[in-house]
Order: C-alpha cells, then sequence, then structure tokens
C-alpha cells in the first residue's frame, strides 16, 4: 500500500467512527426521549396540593398563635422581669386582656 492509500484508509476509518459516534450518540438520545415520555404518562399527585392547602388553613394561623404566645411570654418574663410562672397563668392574661381592652 502507499501512504496516499494508508491516509485515505485512515481518514475513511476517523470517519466511521465519526459516524459509529454520531450513531450512538442519537441512540442514547432516543432512550432520553423514551423516559421523558415515561414521566409525562404519570397521573398528577393531587395529595401535595390538599396537603399544602390544610396546612394554609390549619397549620399558619396556629403559627400565628404560638408566636403570639411565645413573644407575650417573652416580653413579660424578659421585659416585664416576672418569673415564668406568672407568665404561664391564665389569671395574667385575663388581667392583661382587661387592661388593654376595657
Amino acid at each position: 500500500m502507499s501512504d496516499n492509500e494508508q491516509k485515505d484508509q485512515a481518514r475513511s476509518g476517523q470517519r466511521l467512527s465519526r459516524v459509529e459516534t454520531k450513531r450512538t450518540h442519537d441512540d442514547a438520545a432516543d432512550g432520553k426521549n423514551e423516559r421523558s415520555s415515561e414521566k409525562k404518562e404519570k397521573p398528577p399527585k393531587s395529595s401535595g396540593r390538599a396537603g399544602r392547602w390544610v396546612f394554609r388553613l390549619v397549620g399558619i394561623p396556629l403559627l400565628i398563635l404560638l408566636f403570639l404566645y411565645g413573644g407575650m411570654v417573652a416580653g413579660f418574663v424578659l421585659l416585664g422581669k416576672a418569673p415564668l410562672s406568672e407568665a404561664l397563668d391564665l389569671q395574667t392574661w385575663t388581667h392583661i386582656v382587661k387592661l388593654v381592652f376595657e
């Protein structure tokens, strides 16, 4: 074989490998398309929406009340320098509400 024939053969081998590489890449891409189509076929989950709705309806008001109570206790104990046992007493809070609203 001459040098030119060897170069041509080497070039054609490179071309084939590029074509083969492209084919294998295309085959892999087809596999990805099949996977993505499988994901699209799943039915949507409705429990996520319902869970968020229940949390908004029940959880957020409870968190607001909890933080309000915690803030009042912290203010009564830290700022008012009262003992924690008085801060947790129901009569203390009824007295404060009467002072503020009556």
